[in-house]
């Protein structure tokens, strides 16, 4: 049975704008970033992981989902079950992606010219924009780390399914609803 309390996970506080320390250093925050988007595509789509009488979902295409897709109705159980889970809220996400991209600006900004960071070379030898960069990092983010690839495994409601497709690659990225 689901509680009716609510648990709220503010967006993380990042310091203010400072060099990063080390070329990994970047990569790491544009995981985050991925996290943070991963929960975006999660809280857009609840009923893809809940199901009434199990509360995950572990098939590829359940019943319940083929229903809900088509009649477009939505089970206000499964945003409160994504809670119970430790999925921040959708605003809490917004604020946090929205923090995390000045963060990585500004530090950007201030190391430009004392360093050439892998993910910046990587930018530059192949004139990514900003988007091709962040779908880069999410699309390699489950082989680079094991919480990633598991994070993955749990948003799509597939434990056999690790490496993100093109089309949740664009949920995660997308600002639209």
């Amino acid at each position: 049975m689901l509680s009716s309390a609510t648990h709220v996970h503010p967006p993380p506080s990042f310091p203010t704008a400072r060099a990063f320390e080390a070329p990994g250093a970047l990569l790491e925050v544009l995981q985050e970033r991925v996290k943070w988007q991963v929960q975006r595509a999660m809280r857009r789509a609840p009923e893809r992981l809940f199901a009434a009488e199990r509360g995950y979902v572990n098939d590829r295409v359940s019943q319940g989902e083929v229903k809900r897709t088509l009649t477009g109705q939505r089970d206000p159980r499964a945003e409160q079950w994504l809670t119970e889970c430790g999925v921040s809220e959708a605003l809490f996400v917004e604020a946090a992606l929205a923090r995390l991209e000045r963060t990585v600006d500004e530090r950007l900004r201030e190391v430009a010219s004392a360093a050439t960071w892998p993910t910046e070379e990587l930018r530059a030898r192949f004139g990514l924009s900003n988007l091709e960069l962040d779908l880069l990092v999410a699309a390699a983010a489950p082989r680079l780390s094991e919480p990633m690839s598991r994070l993955y495994s749990f948003a799509w409601a597939d434990i056999s399914t690790k490496q993100p497709t093109a089309s949740f690659l664009v949920e995660t990225e997308s600002t639209e609803e």
